[in-house]
């Protein structure tokens, strides 16, 4: 889905919502959204997540990522 339609579909949403005449605040908004939009895909992450911690997967502490994603970063942008 294009960030277009994302924002199409998620004013959609939130109008209709709005419409029942309840006080909701956006980011409630938002999070209802965003868990009927994508909680399909965010459920099969988690269990692609579990799967590779039995397999024995423990990924790497998160300094070490950010020290790799940083360096990477530089290195795309020719620095």
């Amino acid at each position: 889905m294009s960030t277009l339609d994302q924002i199409n579909d998620f004013t959609a949403f939130a109008k209709s919502r709005l419409g029942s005449g309840e006080q909701v605040d956006i980011d409630r908004l938002y999070d209802e959204w965003r868990s009927k939009a994508f909680g399909d895909i965010d459920a099969l992450a988690i269990q692609a997540s579990i799967r590779d911690l039995e397999s024995g997967e423990r990924g790497e502490p998160l300094d070490e990522f950010l020290a790799n994603f940083e360096q990477e970063q530089k290195q795309d942008r020719g620095e």
